[in-house]
């Protein structure tokens, strides 16, 4: 570890640089005692005994069955140096909300594309933050480290980015990480030793993401303290204020965060306002639309059943976050946080997945010393639009193709054992004997089989769950133990598995009863459909425009379209049942060779809010621009219906408020990301991921210099041009007037 600093009489020293260099086999060699400043030490609180030292292990180190797999694994993952006087560490890591101020520095070195004698450039990124020890003390102790204001602020950072599973959906910045060690299933805790693949709460994460569309961001890193290995870590985006700006928008202070351990920063205004709405059921219609202007239902179904899912029993009462926006206000979301205590590993959780106890009754609703989850919960659950939704989002996750079917779960679960495979031989290395208990814990014997036991555990666990929620009255069913479920859609009488499929206009699609329905045939059981929304109207009624296919046919759609069908019963006593719905995008190939990216304003001088991009209608048919993304540059699906008709203009734009006010189009459509102001690759795809259009343009001659940072924006040269030549630098001039002509003929388009 070298640290240097420049000094000189009347004038203000430098910033101190750190820089951690790692020699692998000196990693590989690291012994159990290391001197002055390093102690050694038994630790008999809870979770011991063990005994801290610092050695890796020779019986794994030297073992030939982990020898390469322990070099490979120590560079396939980023490191992490946290660095530190030894005196302000121990400090901070045995003791509670203690703080000491530490260089963070990231180093990856990747390994595609380079060898042992020229690697590949990597990653080196270095910042200064604040260090604290998270949760309780432990041998292996997990920490928190923040980047503050008045420090560097946020740390822009690609670490997020090279996670297995959500690498791609990482954000490039973070206020605030939580190190997470493992802590309840860590090998240096007598909890759950054989329960540890340090993977579980990663799962937990990546599935709300999968579900809900958001969800705290991790990766895994190998942590150095001051060059001394420490182990495998999780670091994990804290869900607070600043998250949820960075997710939702707006700025830290219009937000609030709270969590099982109160408020976490914000006013608690409509967080109690939250909680005295649900102090009873929600039994009207008045209160019912109230509870959705702050708590957003969906997600909040989602977040329940995936903890249904896994069988975390240190919850609800524990270890939850939830922001939610007050200027102006809004929702309150829940955010996935520390599902250790799961998938049958301790507490009590099941080995399938089941309604938590604290939610199989209606009893004593609204009371006061209940978990505000379990209040809210029960509480929204009297009023029957929630059942309906709770149920909708269940089939959704839970049916194939679903974030939470057997094949989605395990697909998930095995990408991200296979990203740290080889980087666990490390931990076992060095923690693998911790526990004064005699066995060393290896990744072949004790984590193959915790990564197997939870495999098995998915296996079957949609429809477990599915059976669980009827017998509890949270799904659907006619006679309380089959689920009533969503209709199945054929095309050329071959089941659609999947949430789109490709229509052509002679296509026959059809609508049938699932197999094992038990109203299959029934004389007043109807299968319903909308391409236009829901044919669940208010009230569980049916909506007038609901349609019913004739013998379950139906007609192939002109455009791209979104259906959602239901069956519907309608019970002896007079009630309707309806089931949850099947939704399926419907893709419907066209021919879009006149489409054209027509006007990029990739580095706007007065800043990235007046970025926007054009597409242009060269031909003379009206394009369906439905479902189709851009997916590469920026991220921006088009709503289906959205039309472009022949001749005209659509803008994407960063933010169309701004581009509007700068004499842009009031149509634009707002993008997330930002364009690359050194040139990147754009690319937009179909409903079906198939290729629409792609190019890449550059900030360096031949391309327009004037476009880059200097006004002009780029625009396309002649209208005509094919769209297979986008990314040649003949067919692209600079606009006529700085800003371009965003949503019309540029001056110099012939």
């Amino acid at each position: 570890v070298l640290r240097a600093f420049a000094a000189r009489d009347g004038l203000e020293p430098t910033d101190v640089d750190t820089q951690t260099y790692l020699f692998l086999e000196s990693v590989l060699r690291q012994p159990a005692e290391l001197g002055a400043g390093w102690p050694t030490y038994p630790f008999d609180g809870a979770g011991g005994p063990s005994v801290h030292d610092y050695a890796m292990d020779p019986r794994v180190v030297d073992d030939p069955s982990y020898t390469d797999d322990l070099r490979a694994g120590l560079r396939e993952i980023p490191s992490l140096s946290i660095v530190m006087p030894p005196e302000e560490f121990w400090a901070m890591y045995r003791s509670t909300d203690v703080e000491h101020d530490a260089s963070i520095e990231l180093l990856f070195e990747s390994t595609e594309g380079g060898s042992a004698s020229e690697p590949s450039a990597g990653l080196f990124e270095q910042i200064d933050g604040a260090v604290e020890a998270h949760s309780h003390d432990r041998t292996k102790r997990s920490l928190r480290v923040a980047f503050r204001p008045d420090r560097d602020g946020a740390w822009r950072t690609q670490l997020l980015r090279t996670a297995p599973a959500t690498g791609a959906s990482a954000p490039d910045e973070v206020a605030r990480l939580v190190l997470r060690g493992g802590n309840n299933r860590s090998w240096a805790r007598s909890w759950n030793p054989g329960g540890t693949a340090y993977t579980v709460d990663s799962w937990y994460r990546a599935t709300q993401q999968a579900l809900s569309g958001y969800g705290a961001h991790g990766t895994f890193v190998h942590l150095y303290i001051n060059g001394i290995y420490w182990g495998l870590y999780n670091p994990v985006e804290r869900p607070d204020r600043h998250f949820a700006a960075r997710v939702f928008g707006g700025d830290d202070d219009e937000w609030s965060a709270v969590s099982h351990g109160g408020s976490m920063g914000g006013s608690t205004a409509r967080w109690d306002e939250l909680l005295a709405l649900v102090g009873g059921s929600v039994n009207d219609e008045a209160t019912w639309n109230e509870l959705q202007t702050r708590l957003d239902v969906d997600a909040f179904a989602d977040s329940v059943l995936l903890a249904f899912y896994i069988g975390i029993r240190d919850w609800p009462g524990n270890n939850w976050w939830a922001v939610g926006r007050t200027v102006p206000p809004g929702p309150f979301r829940f955010v996935a946080w520390d599902g250790e205590w799961s998938f049958g590993n301790g507490f009590g959780s099941p080995d399938r997945p089941t309604v938590h106890p604290d939610f199989e009754t209606n009893d004593e609703l609204g009371g006061a010393d209940r978990p505000p989850i379990e209040r809210v919960f029960l509480a929204a659950m009297a009023y029957p639009a929630m059942r309906m939704r709770f149920a909708d989002r269940a089939e959704r996750a839970l049916s194939d193709g679903g974030a939470l079917s057997d094949a989605r779960a395990r697909e998930r679960w095995a990408i991200l054992n296979e990203g740290i495979r080889n980087a666990v031989v490390a931990e076992s290395a060095r923690w693998g004997d911790a526990l004064r208990d005699g066995p060393l814990r290896t990744r072949d014997t004790d984590w193959q089989r915790e990564v197997k036991h939870i495999d098995d555990y998915m296996h079957g666990a949609a429809e477990a769950m599915r059976n669980d929620l009827v017998r509890h009255g949270y799904y659907p069913s006619v006679d309380g133990e089959r689920p009533f479920r969503a209709p199945v859609l054929e095309l050329d009488g071959l089941q659609v598995v999947g949430d789109r499929v490709a229509v052509t206009i002679g296509g026959g699609l059809r609508l049938v009863a699932p197999e094992g329905s038990p109203t299959t045939g029934g004389p007043t059981t109807r299968i319903l459909y909308a391409l236009d929304g829901d044919p669940f109207g208010e009230r569980g009624t049916i909506r007038e425009d609901a349609r019913e296919a004739e013998d379950g046919r139906l007609p192939p759609p002109a455009r791209t379209t979104r259906l959602v069908a239901r069956q519907w019963l309608s019970l002896p006593d007079g009630r309707p049942l309806w089931s949850p719905p099947l939704e399926r995008l419907l893709v419907v190939p066209q021919d879009r060779g006149a489409l054209r990216i027509s006007e990029i304003h990739y580095h706007p001088p007065d800043g990235a809010e007046l970025e926007f991009l054009e597409l242009h209608n060269a031909g003379t048919d009206v394009i369906d621009l439905g479902a189709l993304a851009f997916v590469a540059g920026v991220e921006f699906v088009f709503p289906v219906g959205a039309v472009l008709a022949a001749g005209a203009y659509q803008v994407v734009a960063a933010d169309p408020t701004a581009l509007a006010a700068a004499g842009g189009p009031s149509t634009a459509l707002a993008y997330s990301g930002r364009l690359n102001n050194g040139g990147e690759t754009i690319r937009l795809v179909d409903g079906l991921g198939d290729l629409v259009l792609e190019m890449t343009y550059d900030d360096a001659r031949p391309w327009p210099e004037s476009a880059d940072g200097e006004g002009r924006s780029l625009v396309i040269a002649a209208s005509g041009d094919a769209a297979s030549s986008g990314s040649d630098p003949a067919t692209w001039t600079a606009s006529a007037s700085e800003g371009g002509s965003p949503g019309a003929r540029d001056p110099r388009t012939r």
